[in-house]
């Protein structure tokens, strides 16, 4: 934390020029530069040198040169200076360069604090050389691989590796050294010039501010250039928020104008692309090209500032010179040079010296949750039990300044925290920890141990005249600790003890921030350089160092607080080299911007470089507040951060991860679960050293060799410019899709995750059981993910240890090391202590899991997985479009703790050993070869001669074969194919008078064949062999899984056809509209195994909502989103039924979930709030009839409550569910029969069938989604009993006329794939795959008796499978046949793909129909083994493009824009699908369609006299797809057909639900009221009051919506009403107010004339007839031809009517005389166009008001011709604003 501040404050900090040593050895580099003849004034002695056990010592003297000498002052420098060359055993080499004989003694106790062990020179050397050019040279390293060579004058080393030049000293001749003396020593009697004035500027004292630096020591910096050559980029020196690459800082074209500083300072918000000094100082740098690399390391704790110049190469070559200049203020010049070869070597030598990074607790690699300040202890409850309700994971809950009392550290508010310990065992109990922050500043107080101890141990930061500084931070007063001083380091280790910070557990962890130090009141906010530490040392020669010594104490009073030692967690601000031996450090006080977020990146690369990879920045920036899209995305990217937390200010809003909302609560969540282990942070041209494109790359990292992580830090990115280095490949982290390098790549980059790969050639442990904290996931099973590179080889290593002491430093630890070589991957340990000891967590942890292992990048298929000998069970697929092979083995029970190995076979085409036939049956897959092998065992017999083909009237005789997939008749002039799936029903007929066998068959495709045998023994067992082969037992004997396109087919890309991301990208989710967001919580299936992986829901709306709503959903199919209109961001969702049942069940996220998603393009206001009111009807519709909602409600499954649902009208479409479409169906195939065996169509029979009907149903509701849609700007939700059935037919159909897009041949395959595959439809039980014995029927010769019961068997056994089976997708093709032929030019694709598609959904040759839902697809690995439809239909696309098809007309404004409009009333017989003429049945005498006001029939709707057959076949879908039994209400078959009710009765039953409501009954009605008592006395208390009222009340109630089709009819009252006082309906009025014009619904029954029966008078209008006129005068807003799709919410309605009734607004008195509203709009004048004139007058809705679900009608007596039943929600969102204020929706979380 910093000032509270906006920015930074430059004016705060010192440039170069205030620098008085900065500027005075700019100005040497100056005097060099321009000067031509420029030599160093040292020379070395050669005389003097002397190698001795690996040091070379030597004089160096200083003899300025003619051009050199205007640079010196007398006085000013020593004659003699020492050289010290340090060959080190680890390759590197020191260099010290000081005074001989110095006045004063400089600074040179750094190396006790930062080298980690006492240096030990190389004994791999030779002896000093003298060369042919007069130099010598020193050859060292253990392969002699590197050299030193040696210039005297003027004095250079030049460092070689392979007898190329890496690294030069003093090139430049820019050593510089002043020696350390007094200022009386210097006699002052020259005239200076400007530059001799900048040489010698701030050297006795320096003013910065108000502050005066009195330099009691004089000048002592020195500088020296250290060249790289003809390497252009170097690395390191953090931390700047700079770029990875260091930018130059001289020279021409410099980027920078400062140097680079190395200054520990209290920086807050800092500035970006800036050199300017920061937090922390390592002073290490890095030079790297293609071929060489060299480092170094400036060990110098003093302020430091380095020059960088791009030079040419003096060698000729192309490549620049890189040359530093580096300059420090006080100390000795000490600096080690390391030359690797390798970049790996290097950072070896390197962390050698100054040590590797501490192993943390497994809980600090974990996320931490931090903010300036959790201000109480029911804070710290609060927020923790925030990530628990919203299931995200955390470790650490962290504490600042404002937990202490008085800002004294050790200390705890004792009114904000009055039991700390309680605290943190509460979060201990969950595995979590708390961090508390403790900075190096102490609150001047008398009364404070921790002060007055300080003070009697004279343990405080001095000032200049040696009294304790007194300085001003958080606390006020406050003066520092010296941790120079030895006794201070371990007395404040001693004060973490828990007897001494009282409070403490040891779950207790620390937080230094503050420790550069940072100093309010000093000079640059930090402490005064002249200040003085423990024996007399300057503040100046320690400064960068001091944060680092405070980290240590700390870590060592938390590493002994213990009796048994602890690893330490301490997060440190400051940092310097050798800091990671203490702990973490972050970036400090970052700012909430995208440039911020950006910068992160190279700044942690930097510090990793540096050899400090525990770095983190603080997610969402410190200062300001965050938006949530930045949040999110650094949330992803902080994921992979080595420190992961996120941290705010004190002045900015919370931001705990949920408090956004979805989808970024979801989002984040997932990001923080993606985070799996510690590992380092790299830079990519790390990993990829010899290519040159890595080598800025800074806008992308590796984490560890394995993964690449490209952070999104741009605002509204959708897609992502990744550059894949090397020539292999990489796999997405999250899908396993491949990329191939080398190259730059776009790749997507959606709102819920950000590019990661996994390199080929790795092996990623990893856990994936998402848990509270770290530490409840140490127990969990690990998945093994495996990217095999091109040889077929990866590898990878495993570390566990108990995550908490130091045993690992004595071998108790797990160290394994996987590898797969030729298809084996083995396991064994890489501990070598491992077998020697029994240790603790090694005999605890063995047993650890691994419970998966995925193979990505194989070349070839898996036949076999053999585990230390034993078959396995698995999966595999074929990524086409990546080029290789997965392999999935689940469930193998691999203990870490051994050796093991797993064993790949590939493919072959041998048989299978018997131990492969016992895997593959546990896993109920079977292998081809095998399932290829029993088919041709079915066969009877494989070819007959002789055979006679009846088709139609034509006769051929020709040759039978059979083989295990097709019936193929074979004749010289054609051959008849079929495929054993096609086939429908068989029939062994009974012998001709001529002694001929026949075999009838009927296919799915309408092919009907008989085939005539000449024994019984032919057509015996030809008809057995049939059955054997159409019968089979297992999806993988089907045809598909056989099937070998020969050629192959042109296009592969088949099973990526439907890319979901792509397409609801393309429809506009979350780049047109961020109202939506993708949910991966069924990722794995488990969630709702029948919906796709990913599920597009409201942004609002988050996972956990998800979850709870899933339980009010038939097999937790959710409401989600299935297509986004381009037009206006109006939806169109669909789901299950919801679980009602008889007690009204709700649930609030459900309702929560739908109203979400009817705001989802609701205006807002000017204030941001949604105006409610301001779109049109939101619709739910559900596709069944009323009876099937209802049946379903007996059993718990039923239909919304309207009462519940917000903002939306419901409205029952009136589909006949599959078992009504299946024996329409097979009417209408009788039908078709007679052309064969009569030459003409049975018409009667075909009408009869009521397939146009239920085409013209399904038509209907799609064409009332189209208006609803684009002409009402409004959301659609639709569902069905399980959701899909109907939902996929209506949802389908809708979008064809909707999108212009699904009309192409491409975009019909993607919705095909999206409606029906992704979303789930019964393919494999609707089209009866795996068919049925009871479709084959052999006729006894002999025994009549058995052939009629095998007749009547075949017609009524009660077999699942037959009754799975419906014709809805044939349906779906043939509604989509229909728009067609009315609009031939709006299609790309003909008549022939779909019929195609048709044939191919029974063919089973491919490998998209054959699954009832997304997950089955893949368990059976169908796009690995099976060839796709969408390749063999595109592979020759021409023959299913339409002649007719104008693309323009799509595209053309202010015509339909690509609307479509179908007329439901034009449909006629698909001729060509059913192999019959046009002709045939669709003469112009009978061709049209049955009318809607036909087609809503009672009996359509399941009420009235068919009762009993709507019943019979409603679905139950939440038990498994089963029929209701066949008198769900217990009313008895003898009563379904009763007569119509008396109007007092049907009166009676309205007002049932009332405390006096009539409830008696008589004649037919009896029975249904012990109906009512049967089932009150099967379902007691709990049905008891389901509606209100009683139970029997309760259920009339819902009976009469089961037997009666509601018609809208009203009349006014008076005395010349239409129906007047004495009229049967006079008593039909509502209970309401008195004088009301509004009438009750009536309730009645039609018979089969389908005539309205009111007293004497016929309602002929329903009928089409003419009504009287006095009906007509009445109806004159009517048509007898009216649609489902007509019924368009044309009339406001008062939202303030109570739920028993509206008004429809059309004149002042609500009537509805007026006519309809003009259109507003282009896409309404479209629709009243396609709309006849009578159809846009005045169409009212029919509504029924729930619960009680009686309807309260307009006063004019119109009566709607459709029996569709429209239930509105209590208030109705109307286009007029609300009487009461608006209110925010309220939070997305409801829980019930």
């Amino acid at each position: 934390m910093a000032f509270v501040v906006s920015a930074v404050k430059r004016e705060d900090f010192k440039s170069c020029a205030q620098s008085g040593f900065c500027t005075r050895n700019r100005a040497y580099a100056d005097l060099a530069n321009e000067t031509p003849d420029w030599e160093s004034p040292f020379r070395l002695d050669p005389a003097s040198l002397q190698l001795e056990d690996g040091i070379l010592t030597g004089d160096l003297i200083h003899a300025p040169t003619t051009s050199s000498s205007s640079a010196e002052s007398d006085g000013a420098l020593n004659a003699g200076y020492t050289l010290e060359v340090h060959l080190l055993e680890n390759d590197a080499v020191r260099v010290r360069m000081s005074e001989r004989d110095p006045k004063r003694h400089r600074y040179d106790g750094l190396q006790q604090t930062v080298l980690v062990k006492p240096l030990i020179s190389s004994t791999q050397y030779d002896q000093l050389a003298r060369d042919e050019n007069g130099l010598f040279t020193i050859t060292y390293g253990s392969q002699r691989q590197n050299s030193a060579r040696i210039h005297f004058a003027p004095f250079q080393i030049e460092f070689l590796v392979d007898g190329i030049s890496t690294l030069v000293l003093n090139e430049g001749g820019l050593l510089k050294i002043e020696a350390a003396q007094a200022r009386s020593d210097v006699t002052d009697t020259r005239t200076r010039t400007p530059l001799e004035s900048r040489l010698e500027q701030g050297m006795w004292s320096e003013r910065f501010k108000d502050t005066l630096d009195t330099k009691p020591r004089g000048p002592e910096s020195f500088g020296l250039d250290i060249t790289f050559p003809e390497i252009e980029d170097v690395y390191g020196i953090p931390e700047h928020a700079s770029s990875l690459s260091l930018k130059t800082t001289r020279g021409p074209g410099a980027q920078y104008t400062e140097p680079y500083r190395l200054y520990n300072l209290d920086v807050f918000e800092y500035e970006i692309d800036s050199p300017m000094a920061l937090y922390g100082s390592i002073p290490f740098m890095l030079g790297h090209s293609k071929d060489k690399t060299a480092g170094v390391f400036w060990m110098n704790a003093a302020e430091t500032w380095i020059d960088i110049e791009k030079i040419k190469s003096t060698s000729g070559s192309n490549r620049r010179t890189t040359r530093t200049h580096w300059y420090s203020e006080a100390g000795v010049l000490d600096l080690f040079v390391f030359l690797g070869p390798t970049h790996r070597d290097i950072f070896k030598q390197y962390s050698s010296l100054v040590g590797t990074t501490a192993l943390p607790q497994s809980f600090a690699i974990g996320y931490h949750q931090c903010r300036w300040n959790y201000i109480s202890q029911k804070d710290v409850t609060e927020v923790d039990a925030g990530f628990e309700t919203y299931e995200i994971p955390y470790d650490v809950l962290w504490l600042d300044i404002e937990h202490t009392n008085g800002k004294r550290y050790f200390t705890w508010d004792p009114k904000q925290f009055p039991d700390p310990i309680d605290m943190q065992l509460h979060l201990a109990s969950k595995g979590r920890k708390m961090v508390t922050i403790i900075d190096p500043h102490i609150k001047m107080d008398k009364g404070y141990h921790i002060s007055k101890e300080a003070t009697d141990k004279s343990l405080f930061v001095l000032n200049k005249h040696h009294s304790p500084f007194d300085g001003w931070c958080w606390p006020g007063s406050s003066q520092w600790i010296d941790f120079e001083n030895p006794r201070a380091k371990d007395w404040w280790a001693s004060q973490f003890s828990y007897d001494r910070y009282i409070g403490s557990t040891n779950t207790l962890f620390t937080w230094n921030d503050m420790n550069e130090p940072s100093v309010f009141t000093g000079p640059e906010i930090t402490l005064p350089k002249d200040a003085m530490h423990y024996n007399r040392v300057e503040h100046r020669s320690i400064h960068n160092i001091y944060g680092a010594m405070f980290h240590a104490a700390t870590a060592q009073g938390l590493t002994t607080r213990n009796e048994t030692l602890q690893r330490p967690f301490v997060l440190s601000r400051a940092f310097f080299a050798g800091s990671q031996r203490y702990g973490s450090i972050w970036t400090g006080d970052n700012k909430a911007s995208w440039e911020h977020f950006a910068v992160a990146t190279p700044m942690l690369l930097t510090i990793g470089l540096a050899g400090l990879p525990f770095s983190g920045a603080d997610v969402g920036g410190f200062f300001g507040d965050p938006e949530p899209e930045l949040l999110t995305r650094w949330y992803q990217a902080g994921a992979f951060y080595p420190f992961f937390r996120a941290h705010a200010h004190l002045d900015s809003k919370r931001r705990e991860p949920w408090l956004f909302g979805e989808p970024y609560t979801s989002q984040i969540r997932a990001a923080i679960r993606t985070r799996y282990s510690l590992l380092p942070l790299w830079p990519m041209f790390f990993e990829f050293p010899s290519d040159e494109s890595t080598y800025r790359m800074e806008d992308q990292f590796m984490v560890g060799d394995a993964l690449l992580v490209k952070p999104v830090t741009t605002a509204g990115a959708t897609h992502s410019e990744v550059y894949f280095a090397g020539n292999e490949k990489w796999f997405d982290f999250y899908d396993g899709q491949v990329r191939h390098g080398p190259g730059v790549q776009s790749v997507p980059s959606p709102a819920y995750k950000i590019p990661v790969y996994q390199r080929a050639g790795t092996i990623i442990p990893k856990r994936e059981k998402p848990r509270r904290s770290s530490k409840e996931m140490e127990n969990d099973p690990f998945t093994i993910v495996i990217a095999v590179n091109s040889e077929g080889e990866a590898s990878g290593r495993l570390y566990l240890d108990d995550g908490e002491s130091f045993e690992y430093t004595r071998g108790d630890y797990i160290l394994r090391e996987f590898k797969v070589q030729g298809r084996v991957l083995t396991s064994r340990s890489l501990n070598r202590q491992e077998s020697e000891v029994e240790w603790s967590f090694i005999r605890r942890f063995s047993s650890l899991k691994v419970e998966r292992i995925v193979f990505l990048g194989l070349s070839g298929p898996v036949s076999r997985v053999v585990i230390d000998g034993r078959p396995a069970a698995f999966e595999t697929r074929h990524d086409v479009a990546g080029g290789h092979y997965v392999a999935v083995v689940s469930n193998t029970n691999l203990s870490i703790g051994q050796d093991w190995s797993v064993t790949l076979s590939p493919r072959t085409n041998n048989s299978t050993s018997d131990s492969e036939l016992h895997f593959l049956t546990a896993h109920q897959h079977s292998d081809p070869a095998i399932a290829s092998s029993q088919l041709m065992d079915y066969i009877k017999i494989a070819k007959v001669h002789a055979v006679q083909l009846e088709k139609g009237q034509s006769t051929y005789i020709g040759t039978l074969h059979l083989t295990a997939h097709h019936l193929i008749f074979a004749h010289p002039d054609q051959e008849i194919w079929i495929s054993y799936p096609t086939i429908h029903t068989v029939e062994k007929g009974l012998p001709t008078v001529h002694n001929v066998w026949p075999l009838h068959i009927r296919c799915h495709n309408f092919v009907f064949v008989a085939l005539n045998f000449q024994s019984e023994k032919d057509v015996t067992d030809v008809y057995e062999s049939i059955q054997k082969l159409t019968c089979i037992g297992s999806v993988e004997q089907l045809y598909a899984f056989f099937y070998t396109p020969s050629p192959a087919f042109k296009t592969t890309d088949g099973w990526q056809i439907y890319d979901p991301l792509l397409e609801y990208e393309r429809m506009g989710v979350m780049s047109k509209s961020d109202q939506w967001r993708v949910s991966e919580l069924n990722r794995t299936y488990t969630f709702s195994p029948t919906y796709p992986q990913l599920i597009v829901v409201p942004s609002k709306i988050s996972d956990t909502v998800l979850q709870y709503a899933a339980k009010h959903r038939s097999k937790a199919r959710i409401p989600a989103l299935s297509y986004l209109h381009w037009n206006n961001m109006a939806s169109i969702t669909r789901s299950s039924q919801p679980m009602v049942g008889l007690k009204q069940n709700r649930s609030i996220q459900d309702e929560k979930l739908i109203e979400a998603i009817f705001m989802t393009n609701v205006p807002q206001s000017s204030s941001g709030i949604p105006v409610y009111g301001s779109t049109a009807t939101n619709l739910i519709i559900d596709a069944r009839p009323t009876a099937n909602a209802m049946a379903n409600t007996a059993v718990g499954a039923g239909t919304e409550n309207m009462e519940n649902y917000r903002n939306c009208k419901k409205v029952y479409s009136g589909i006949d569910n599959i078992h009504v479409m299946r024996e329409s169906l097979n009417k209408l195939v009788e039908a078709l029969q007679e052309i064969d065996t009569k030459g003409s169509v049975n018409k009667p029979l075909l009408q009869k069938s009521g397939w146009l009907k239920h085409i013209g149903a399904v038509m209907d509701g799609a064409v009332m989604i189209v208006r609803n849609i684009h002409v009402s700007s409004s959301h659609v939700l639709v569902h069905c009993s399980d959701g899909w059935d109907r939902t996929a037919q209506l949802t389908s159909v809708a979008q064809i006329c909707l999108d212009p897009y699904y009309r192409t041949l491409r975009g019909f395959q993607v919705l095909v794939e999206k409606e029906w595959c992704s979303f789930g439809y019964k393919f494999m039980d609707r089209c009866g795959h795996l068919s049925n014995d009871k479709n084959f029927v052999a006729l006894s010769a002999t025994n009549s008796a058995a052939n009629t019961f095998a007749n009547v068997q075949n017609k009524f056994i009660n077999n699942k499978h037959i009754r799975e089976t419906s014709p809805i997708f044939h349906q779906f093709l043939d509604c989509v046949f229909q728009t067609m032929q009315q609009n031939p030019k709006r299609f790309e694709f003909n008549e022939y793909f779909l019929m195609q598609l048709h044939y191919h959904v029974y063919s089973c040759q491919f490998g998209n129909f054959l699954f009832n839902c997304q997950k089955d697809r893949r368990e059976y690995n169908a796009t690995t083994k099976c060839a796709s439809v969408w390749d063999f239909i595109n592979s020759s696309k021409e023959e299913y493009l339409s002649k007719d098809y104008d693309q323009s007309l799509d595209k053309a404004r202010g015509g339909d824009e690509g609307v479509l409009f179908p007329d439901t009333k034009a449909i006629k017989y698909w001729s060509k699908l059913f192999g019959r003429t046009d002709e045939e049945l669709n003469s112009p005498d009978d061709n049209a369609s049955t009318p809607l006001n036909e087609r809503m029939t009672p009996e359509l709707l399941g009420f009235g006299n068919n009762y009993a057959e709507s019943v019979a076949s409603a679905e139950v879908d939440h038990s498994g797809d089963e029929r209701v039994e066949s008198d769900p209400l217990g009313i008895g078959s003898s009563t379904l057909a009763a007569p119509p009710l008396s109007s007092a009765k049907a009166n009676n039953l309205v007002r049932a639900g009332t405390p006096t409501g009539g409830t008696q009954v008589s004649e037919g009605d009896e029975t249904w009221q012990k109906s009512a008592d049967n089932l009150a006395s099967k379902f007691p208390a709990a049905l008891s009051g389901a509606f209100g009222g009683g139970f029997v009340d309760s259920f009339n109630r819902l009976t009469m919506n089961v037997r009666d089709t509601w018609y809208a009819s009203s009349t006014p009252s008076g005395p010349n009403s239409q129906y007047g006082e004495d009229s049967p309906f006079a008593d039909m009025r509502t209970a309401g107010a008195a004088g009301s014009q509004n009438r009750a619904a009536t309730i009645g029954r039609s018979n089969s004339n389908r005539r309205r029966v009111t007293g004497d008078r016929e309602m002929r209008s329903i009928s089409g007839a003419p009504a009287p006129a006095s009906t007509q005068s009445q109806n004159n807003s009517l048509s007898p031809k009216h649609s489902l799709a007509d019924l368009t919410l044309d009339h406001e309605i008062d939202p303030l009517r109570s739920s028993g009734g509206g008004v429809f607004k059309g004149s002042p008195n609500g009537s509805t005389h007026s006519s309809s509203k003009p259109a507003t709009n282009s896409r309404q004048q479209q629709a009243a166009a396609n709309t006849s004139p009578k159809e846009s007058v005045g169409r009212l809705t029919p509504r029924v008001a729930s619960p009680d679900l009686s309807m309260t009608l307009p006063s004019n007596g119109a009566v709607e011709p459709c029996g569709v039943t429209v239930i509105e929600s209590p208030v109705s969102p109307v286009l007029e604003q609300p009487k009461e204020p608006v209110k925010e929706l309220p939070h997305p979380l409801f829980v019930e």
